[in-house]
């Protein structure tokens, strides 16, 4: 049996979920809420501006091969225009898809916020000295 915060936690994500496709929903176009989203995930505005206008930019970037966060923006573009994905999906996949080459071994780009999903926050030994 779930627990009561459990069943609590499950009901704020779908509220919460609620409320951002209502908060979309008034921005009136999936360009301005890109730039919102971009801007809550830390994007840098210079980051933004290399893609934008997106309709006219994503597939250069995409097809540029570096997976930064220009990337992440120009694919989640392309998810919603040409899989008609949903814009906060979009974003997840293609967060997820994003990978580098370092020293010949493929690994995670880092999440929004530093954290990479490799690092275990809680892990003492992940702190700096």
């Amino acid at each position: 049996m779930e627990s009561d915060v459990t069943m609590q936690d499950e009901r704020d994500k779908e509220m919460c979920a609620i409320a951002l496709d209502e908060a979309f929903g008034l921005c009136g176009n999936n360009t301005v809420i890109f730039e919102q989203i971009a801007t809550i995930m830390g994007i840098r505005k210079a980051d933004l501006a290399a893609v934008t206008p997106l309709d006219s930019k994503y597939r250069t970037v995409l097809n540029g091969g570096k997976h930064d966060d220009k990337w992440v923006i120009a694919r989640a573009w392309d998810l919603v225009v040409n899989d008609k994905a949903g814009i906060m999906d979009a974003f997840n996949q293609a967060w997820g898809e994003t990978e580098v080459e370092d020293v010949g071994l493929n690994q995670s780009l880092p999440v929004p916020g530093g954290i990479s999903p490799h690092d275990d926050p809680d892990d003492i030994d992940n702190f700096p000295e």
